[in-house]
């Protein structure tokens, strides 16, 4: 199924704008695409050494329209930018304009209810000197986006589909100067996604010596549903891996961590589970970095943690990865 054949049923297909209108009403600067070169290039030193530094990517779980929240998204984008300057990691925006569902008539992300402003949202960051990462599902967003990322990944429902397998490792190599993280499935489990990260690793080689790396993000899962389970589970899986991993503080980490104990998602939840990042690393355990989901604009599937508070706990973080 393509972007198109997703949109709503109320939407024509006429009315969706070609990638080459959007590239010519919102154009890139020449700049901006060579920071986005370099921040490529810095991931994959982060993915050979970790620890030696870090990289964070934070935003809104799925980008949401509106005037004010364009405003906030802007003044976000620039307070990770100068983050990024002032600490020496690198810290992106995630930008997620697509939002694999369950249930085809739930809301599939901006792009496929305003994709124009979903564009533009990616370039004016991009122009503006703010990284940008973002899920990725389809090959039509590689050929409108792919040259604006700095990194991208692939998402738990498409690793815990075998039909779609192929479909990702064909995407990956054929864009494989971008660094690709790749989430375990949604138990938790992550025997899936190492067989993905070494298969588009081996094939993108074969490409080009050059490409850049595909590794983890660990989301936790059904299978561990509790802080001690799933902290057991991401020190396993840093040791496994060597730190090759980034840990996304939601989803299933942050379920484990439900105040309630019912396995649910909350900001609550999320703000323990970076409280457990900074407590491995003030450990000496070494990774990748952090996939957060923080913002003041209100999340229309998933909860976000205000973004100053986030914001305060990850420069602690930073620091103690520096420290280390």
């Amino acid at each position: 199924m393509t972007i198109t054949e997703s949109l709503k049923p109320h939407q024509k297909a006429s009315e969706y704008p070609t990638t080459r209108q959007l590239q010519a009403m919102y154009p890139v600067n020449e700049q901006a695409l060579a920071g986005v070169e370099k921040n490529r290039q810095r991931l994959s030193r982060v993915h050979d050494n970790p620890g030696a530094d870090f990289i964070v990517a934070m935003g809104e779980c799925g980008v949401v329209s509106g005037l004010n929240a364009k405003r906030i998204r802007r003044r976000e984008g620039h307070r990770l930018r100068r983050l990024s300057e002032a600490s020496g990691a690198l810290v992106m925006q995630r930008l997620n304009i697509w939002k694999p569902r369950s249930k085809q008539d739930d809301w599939h992300g901006l792009e496929t209810t305003d994709p124009e402003l979903a564009y533009e949202s990616v370039v004016n960051a991009v122009n503006r000197g703010v990284a940008v990462t973002m899920e990725i599902f389809y090959e039509e967003q590689l050929d409108r986006y792919g040259d604006l990322l700095s990194a991208m990944w692939f998402g738990s429902r498409s690793i815990d589909n075998p039909e779609l397998r192929e479909a990702l490792i064909e995407m990956a190599v054929k864009h494989h100067s971008i660094p690709v993280g790749v989430k375990n499935g949604l138990d938790g489990n992550t025997e899936a996604a190492e067989n993905l990260i070494s298969e588009i690793n081996q094939r993108r080689k074969q490409k080009a010596e050059e490409s850049a790396p595909a590794f983890l993000i660990y989301r936790g899962g059904t299978d561990y549903r509790t802080p001690q389970s799933v902290e057991r589970k991401i020190r396993e899986v840093i040791d496994c891996s060597e730190g090759k991993v980034v840990i996304d503080t939601a989803h299933g980490v942050e379920s484990a961590f439900d105040p309630c104990g019912n396995f649910k998602k909350s900001v609550v939840g999320q703000i323990s589970a970076l409280a457990m990042t900074r407590k491995l690393q003030g450990e000496g355990c070494s990774f990748m970095g952090l996939l957060v989901e923080a913002s003041d604009n209100k999340g229309q599937t998933d909860p976000n943690i205000p973004f100053s508070q986030a914001l305060r706990i990850i420069r602690q973080i930073i620091k103690v990865n520096a420290a280390n």
